[in-house]
């Protein structure tokens, strides 16, 4: 747990000014995960506003990497609380797409033909089809 003042010792985390001071303002003790993102929720209010490179990915761990950042947005902007682990996010059907469409052929093949309809999946799930 981190409070204020020892978060201002990490200096600079994000290269925003912005987060950077949201994550370093005093407030109860929480951890660094938790500082960050209702920071990075406090500078951007939803998601349109909030850009997220959309790379090509070519390998299976750029592959995951780029899901898990997909998760971290969702959990950004979601209500609940209680999902701080972006293994732990399901895999909606729009985050699906995007690493379909961003990824080489022979996985994005692959992935579709996995494509499991009524299942609710997570980030963890889809990052072991992977």
């Amino acid at each position: 747990m981190l409070d204020g003042t020892e978060t201002r010792n990490l200096g600079s985390l994000s290269h925003d000014p912005v987060i950077d001071q949201e994550i370093m303002r005093e407030g109860h003790p929480c951890s660094l995960w938790e500082r960050v993102l209702g920071s990075v929720a406090q500078r951007y209010l939803c998601a349109d506003e909030l850009y997220m490179q959309q790379t090509q990915w070519k390998t299976i761990e750029q592959g995951i990497q780029s899901l898990r950042e997909m998760a971290v947005m969702e959990i950004v902007f979601s209500d609940d609380l209680n999902t701080r682990n972006p293994d732990l996010v399901p895999c909606t059907p729009v985050m699906r797409q995007k690493l379909i469409r961003l990824g080489p052929q022979e996985y994005s093949s692959a992935l579709e033909i996995m494509q499991q309809d009524d299942t609710e999946e997570t980030v963890l799930d889809m990052a072991k089809k992977l």
